[in-house]
């Protein structure tokens, strides 16, 4: 029997890995089989300034802060399971786009949420510095426009090759 939700959700993954392929320009970025209690997350193979990381994809009607803070529980823990070095967690913004036609995500894709922590946002974005980790500035949770992720994540490649 179908789920309907479990089908939005494949497609806004789908969409995901579509858009993150074309923005990065990396055909590596893949969709991952569940792994029932040890999952590690919607989409691997995610590279960023020498690391390599995850996304867990949220498509939900409604957000409620205790819905994102178990959301943030949850990937932290597969980014963990995954033994990746960062986690974006991208949650469906109603209007923007879920799911992909032709191989390419909808032109509004970019404009989903996408929550991560300082600690991560600081590889994903290739910065210098410093911060002790071991704060609790480190776990703190920020948000962006994917689209403006994704501009960090390739920030310099030109340079790179």
């Amino acid at each position: 029997m179908a789920n309907p939700s479990k089908d939005l959700g494949t497609k806004f993954e789908t969409a995901t890995v579509a858009y993150l392929r074309e923005r990065t320009g990396d055909t590596r970025i893949e969709r991952r089989a569940q792994h029932g209690n040890r999952d590690m997350g919607d989409v691997y193979g995610i590279r960023a300034h020498g690391y390599e990381g995850i996304a867990e994809c949220k498509r939900v009607e409604r957000l409620t802060s205790d819905r994102l803070d178990k959301f943030k529980r949850q990937a932290v823990d597969e980014r963990y399971n995954a033994d990746a070095d960062f986690v974006l967690l991208i949650v469906w913004r109603k209007g923007k786009g879920y799911q992909a036609k032709g191989g390419k995500a909808p032109a509004s894709f970019g404009e989903n949420v996408c929550w991560l922590t300082v600690e991560d946002l600081l590889k994903v974005s290739g910065a210098t510095g410093h911060i002790d980790m071991a704060t609790e500035a480190a776990e703190t949770w920020v948000s962006a426009p994917l689209k403006d992720i994704v501009d960090m994540i390739t920030w310099g490649e030109e340079e790179d090759e």
